[in-house]
């Protein structure tokens, strides 16, 4: 007896009953002695007792409609998304915390990626435009909303509170002090000691103080070199020697700017950054030449020393303004993810900074 079975079953020649159709096997027309396969390669599957296959790909694929292959399933790349259901589109990958996507069919399109952060930030997940945590926005989470959030020296964008926006305005208060401090602890004692760069025993005097600038260059030419580091190479450094370089070192960069919290008391950006980190040492420099206006030799050993420390701080930081990188459209620059390298407004600092 040969049965006429509905859809979604079949029926072999003789077969006295009928038979539901497999996973991934579907029977269109009633009466089926066989289950027609489904095309996998072209994203489609079904479930048991199915009468169509449907395009749904398969457990660690996702479909991809902007794709113009045959097979339009792609495999979902392990270290950066998670596919562990069947019916992933390209659009709803979960994407892996500490990375981030600009699009929806990033990484799954030739030319686009799906980037690892290198700032704390990126929670993953399937909404595109929604993998920041709070207080982080931008191309990899790199940048913090303004008004009410401010970037830590490890990276993270924390809700601005009274205790933050004091951090920010007393250690450059302390700053000067402490520069004043050891410029008159330095004077008295020089006086103390007889000292003079520009005396009968200048010669002498200008040995001793030339043997312990040098020492002096040694630990601060390290120390600079090593609180680049962080910001120079792209690796993954502990933890403790990256907020050791950034809170510690970073002072012997002079780069006030990016150790200090000033964003809760304003706005800034790298453009800001790159005229605060230029022109103060220039301000620096006319102080200094006023309070030797009746004698101007006298200021150029301190103007040499000034020059010395702020070298390394001031050509990182005017060599930041080229440093831009492509994403899947638009080019941003590394140092602040917020700033368009393609802007009028850059190309304007580009020239400032050459």
């Amino acid at each position: 007896m040969c049965l006429d079975c509905p859809v979604g079953q079949k029926s072999a020649t003789g077969a006295g009953v009928c038979i539901e159709c497999d996973s991934g096997y579907a029977a269109p027309e009633p009466g089926s002695a066989v289950c027609d396969k489904c095309d996998a390669t072209a994203g489609q599957t079904s479930t048991a007792a199915s009468m169509t296959c449907a395009l749904r790909c398969t457990r660690g694929f996702a479909f991809n409609e902007w794709s113009n292959e045959t097979n339009r399933c792609q495999q979902c790349p392990d270290d950066s998304t998670e596919c562990v259901e069947e019916g992933y589109r390209v659009e709803n990958v979960e994407i892996q915390p500490g990375y981030w996507r600009q699009f929806d069919w990033s990484g799954f399109v030739p030319d686009t990626s799906i980037r690892e952060c290198s700032f704390p930030g990126c929670v993953g997940g399937n909404v595109t435009g929604e993998y920041c945590a709070p207080g982080h926005q931008g191309p990899l989470c790199a940048s913090c909303e303004f008004p009410g959030f401010v970037r830590t020296v490890d990276g993270e964008c924390n809700v601005c509170t009274p205790a933050s926006t004091a951090a920010a305005i007393l250690p450059p208060i302390f700053a000067v002090l402490f520069v004043v401090l050891v410029v008159m602890v330095i004077k008295v004692y020089m006086a103390n000691r007889g000292i003079t760069l520009f005396g009968k025993d200048a010669e002498k005097d200008m040995e001793l103080f030339n043997s312990l600038m040098t020492k002096l260059k040694v630990v601060t030419t390290t120390c600079q070199i090593m609180g680049n580091f962080v910001a120079t190479f792209k690796i993954k450094y502990p933890k403790a020697f990256t907020t050791f370089a950034r809170r510690v070192l970073g002072f012997f960069n002079l780069d006030f700017l990016a150790i200090v919290p000033v964003g809760c008391v304003f706005e800034q950006d790298f453009h800001s950054r790159l005229v605060f980190t230029t022109l103060v040492p220039i301000g620096l420099a006319v102080v200094i030449c006023l309070i030797h206006y009746k004698d101007l030799k006298r200021s150029v050993p301190w103007l040499l020393v000034g020059s010395y420390a702020v070298f390394p701080s001031v050509s990182t930081v005017v060599f930041q303004t080229w440093g831009c990188e492509s994403f899947d459209e638009g080019v941003y620059l590394k140092s602040d993810y917020n700033i368009d390298c393609n802007s009028p407004d850059h190309e304007w600092y580009k020239v400032y900074a050459w």
